[in-house]
Protein backbone atom coordinates (compact mmCIF):
# COMPACT_ATOMS: atom_id res chain seq x y z
CA UNK A 1 0.00 0.00 0.00
CA UNK A 2 1.41 3.34 -1.06
CA UNK A 3 1.66 6.07 1.62
CA UNK A 4 -0.70 8.99 1.17
CA UNK A 5 0.94 12.25 0.21
CA UNK A 6 -1.20 15.20 1.18
CA UNK A 7 -0.19 18.76 0.44
CA UNK A 8 -1.05 21.12 3.26
CA UNK A 9 -1.33 23.91 0.70
CA UNK A 10 -4.35 22.16 -0.83
CA UNK A 11 -6.35 22.99 2.30
CA UNK A 12 -7.60 26.38 3.45
CA UNK A 13 -8.51 27.43 6.98
CA UNK A 14 -12.24 27.05 7.69
CA UNK A 15 -14.38 28.62 10.36
CA UNK A 16 -16.73 26.11 12.01
CA UNK A 17 -19.33 26.66 14.74
CA UNK A 18 -19.06 24.32 17.74
CA UNK A 19 -22.19 22.19 18.27
CA UNK A 20 -21.77 22.32 22.07
CA UNK A 21 -20.91 25.92 22.95
CA UNK A 22 -21.85 27.69 19.71
CA UNK A 23 -18.53 29.51 19.47
CA UNK A 24 -16.75 29.68 16.12
CA UNK A 25 -13.33 28.04 15.79
CA UNK A 26 -10.79 27.69 13.01
CA UNK A 27 -10.12 24.28 11.48
CA UNK A 28 -6.75 25.15 10.02
CA UNK A 29 -5.05 23.64 6.99
CA UNK A 30 -2.60 21.62 9.10
CA UNK A 31 -5.43 20.03 11.09
CA UNK A 32 -7.28 19.29 7.84
CA UNK A 33 -4.18 17.55 6.44
CA UNK A 34 -3.88 15.52 9.66
CA UNK A 35 -7.56 14.49 9.50
CA UNK A 36 -7.16 13.50 5.83
CA UNK A 37 -3.99 11.49 6.53
CA UNK A 38 -5.83 9.54 9.23
CA UNK A 39 -8.76 8.88 6.91
CA UNK A 40 -11.27 10.84 8.98
CA UNK A 41 -14.19 11.55 6.67
CA UNK A 42 -15.74 14.45 8.56
CA UNK A 43 -14.72 17.77 10.04
CA UNK A 44 -14.69 18.25 13.81
CA UNK A 45 -18.03 19.34 15.29
CA UNK A 46 -16.60 20.64 18.56
CA UNK A 47 -14.05 23.34 19.31
CA UNK A 48 -10.78 22.22 20.94
CA UNK A 49 -11.98 23.22 24.44
CA UNK A 50 -15.27 21.29 24.10
CA UNK A 51 -13.45 18.26 22.62
CA UNK A 52 -11.12 18.21 25.62
CA UNK A 53 -14.01 18.61 28.06
CA UNK A 54 -15.96 15.81 26.34
CA UNK A 55 -12.98 13.43 26.44
CA UNK A 56 -12.40 14.13 30.13
CA UNK A 57 -16.10 13.73 30.89
CA UNK A 58 -16.18 10.35 29.14
CA UNK A 59 -13.10 9.12 31.03
CA UNK A 60 -14.43 10.35 34.39
CA UNK A 61 -17.87 8.86 33.73
CA UNK A 62 -16.36 5.53 32.74
CA UNK A 63 -14.03 5.54 35.77
CA UNK A 64 -16.93 6.18 38.14
CA UNK A 65 -18.81 3.27 36.60
CA UNK A 66 -15.75 1.01 37.00
CA UNK A 67 -14.94 0.73 33.31
CA UNK A 68 -11.60 0.45 31.60
CA UNK A 69 -11.86 3.13 28.90
CA UNK A 70 -8.51 4.67 28.01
Amino acid sequence: MEPRIIKVSSFQDKQITCVDCGDPFIFNSGEQAFFASKGFGTEPKRCPACRKFRRLSLVIDDTVKGGTRR
